[in-house]
């Protein structure tokens, strides 16, 4: 009996920022089996400046973290490039994006990236004024003696 499978990875593009010519950086992402059965398939890259630290996939059910590894032999300081890793499985087909800037040249923060800390940043909001709240209403409850500290 198989079961059914289902890739997902996590995230969908790495940069690879001020990163200076002839140097290595690397980078993870996530291949993730949802499904009960095996996942099969393989992972090629766009280029050969990107390298994985596997080629074929055989996922259970779980996740398994995959090491990404980018030479900037091919770029001068300040210029940039995009490239590709192809995930193709017997459940679906995934592209990962690759960004490469050398020194001097910084990509902006993805759309994802910068909804992310827009909510970080509206739940701490919404927490500091709760508090505050609760705060407010402690002080007008001792002030009117429905709360009395004794010592």
């Amino acid at each position: 009996m198989t079961g059914t499978t289902e890739l997902v990875i996590d995230p969908h593009r790495l940069d690879f920022a001020n990163i200076k010519r002839g140097e290595h950086s690397t980078g993870f992402f996530t291949i993730e089996n949802r499904g009960t059965g095996i996942l099969n398939g393989t992972i090629e890259t766009s280029h050969p400046w990107i390298k994985t630290s596997l080629t074929t996939i055989n996922q259970k059910p779980g996740a398994s973290t995959v090491l990404v590894t980018i030479t900037a032999d091919h770029l001068d300081s300040g210029k940039n490039d995009k490239g590709y890793i192809r995930i193709s499985t017997n459940s679906a087909t995934e592209m990962l994006e690759i960004r490469l800037a050398t020194s001097e040249h910084v990509w902006p923060p993805s759309e994802k990236s910068i909804k992310d800390k827009t909510w970080l940043l509206i739940s701490v909001g919404i927490i500091v004024s709760v508090i505050i709240i609760l705060v407010i209403i402690i002080m007008i409850l001792l002030a009117l003696g429905y709360i009395i500290i004794s010592q």
